[in-house]
């Protein structure tokens, strides 16, 4: 996944989780500075994998936004596997999995 593309979908996965002060709740629950929290909600930087599982761990918001997330994927895939990448929101839509070579 490129930066680019990452961000703005982590922004506004961080975004659904917590609509209030979304900074002060993801440093919370990721463990993080203030500062980090804000560079992932403005789009500059994105949360490593498992700080967002570590956050889905702490907080029932993430961890539904994660499983929101993760059943709309399952389901474009599901429907039209070329519809993943418009899903994910950036190109390869593949599982790793299912790659050859």
């Amino acid at each position: 996944m490129s930066a680019s593309a990452e961000n703005p979908r982590m922004c506004g996965l961080i975004a659904e989780a917590y609509p209030r002060d979304a900074a002060k709740f993801a440093a919370r629950a990721a463990g993080v500075s203030h500062r980090t929290a804000e560079a992932w909600t403005t789009g500059r930087r994105s949360p490593a994998a498992d700080v967002l599982l570590r956050m889905a761990a702490r907080c029932d918001r993430m961890a539904a936004a994660l499983q929101r997330n993760l059943d709309a994927r399952t389901a474009a895939k599901a429907a039209d596997p070329r519809l993943v990448e418009a899903v994910a929101g950036v190109g390869g839509g593949g599982d790793v999995a299912n790659e050859k070579g």
